[in-house]
């Protein structure tokens, strides 16, 4: 329960923040974009929103699963998605995401499950 604490940045080491289904709520915290071994970043069904992908996030190489279905984010995917070409999971499904698919996701030619139904993407 509760928010993601902008203090998580300080632990740059960690590879897996793994908290679904905890009634966590707010923004993820732009800090998030200093974990750069972070490699599992999972927070489905909460009740968390704001901005889903913000520019902090990019430099996230190591990332392999991201996952954040059943939330309320918004905001579009960007072109910079393509590149995490390590990543295995993207899971947005049923948040409030816009906009196209950048062609760029074809950089992440290791993907395996990406999950984006029940948004407004075209």
């Amino acid at each position: 329960e509760g928010t993601i604490p902008p203090e998580i940045g300080v632990l740059v080491y960690m590879t897996s923040y793994i908290s679904f289904f905890n009634a966590q709520t707010g923004p993820i915290p732009t800090s998030l974009g200093l974990i750069l071994p972070l490699q599992t970043f999972d927070v489905e069904s909460n009740n968390m929103d704001g901005d889903l992908f913000k520019p902090e996030f990019y430099g996230l190489q190591e990332i392999i699963n991201f996952r954040a279905s059943l939330n309320n984010f918004r905001g579009t995917i960007p072109t910079e998605i393509g590149q995490w070409t390590k990543l295995q999971n993207l899971w947005f499904a049923q948040n409030f995401i816009t906009g196209t698919l950048p062609t760029e996701i074809g950089n992440c030619v290791d993907m395996g499950a990406f999950l984006f139904y029940e948004n407004e993407i075209q």
